[in-house]
């Protein structure tokens, strides 16, 4: 993963309230269905620490973090720049969807140009990340594949039913 979103990520995850390093690695797990090592986390801590983004107060054994006033405009910065990114994309899948007659990304482009919708199901995430664990782990793909399609077939039973009230 590219230090700069994990580095925003991580101060996006300190921005939401007091946390540790071990509670922005399972956030990382959560959110990215991604581990990062301790390795990688504590460095960029101390980094943040030292441009003054963050603040570690030691607590027993554990560090927590918080943001600063300064983090604060980062992350307004990193929003803005956000942004600017998603339009030029919605605008470069807009080209290839018309280009290749690209029907997944003429749906996106219907929903108001968002690349994903996860944000207002980040549960998807966490299935997504589950899922590849437990595969990765040797669990039969074919009975992941069935609680997933189960819960599939659950959603559309919740569509039609909201269909039929709606005649």
């Amino acid at each position: 993963m590219r230090t700069p979103f994990l580095k925003y990520f991580m101060l996006k995850v300190i921005s939401e309230g007091k946390t540790t390093g071990y509670r922005i690695i399972k956030r990382c797990e959560e959110v990215l269905g991604y581990t990062p090592s301790t390795g990688s986390i504590y460095p960029l801590l101390k980094g943040m620490e030292k441009e003054k983004i963050i603040k570690g107060k030691k607590e027993g054994r554990s560090t927590v973090y918080s943001i600063t006033e300064k983090g604060k405009r980062m992350l307004e910065e990193g929003e803005k720049l956000r942004e600017e990114i998603q339009k030029k994309l919605s605008r470069y899948a807009s080209s290839m969807a018309e280009t290749f007659g690209d029907n997944t990304l003429k749906n996106m482009l219907e929903r108001g140009g968002q690349i994903s919708d996860h944000g207002k199901f980040p549960i998807i995430f966490k299935i997504r990340a589950t899922a590849i664990e437990l595969e990765k782990k040797g669990v039969d793909g074919k009975k992941i594949r069935k609680i997933l399609d189960r819960a599939y077939r659950n959603l559309l039973d919740l569509k039609r039913d909201k269909n039929e009230r709606n005649k």
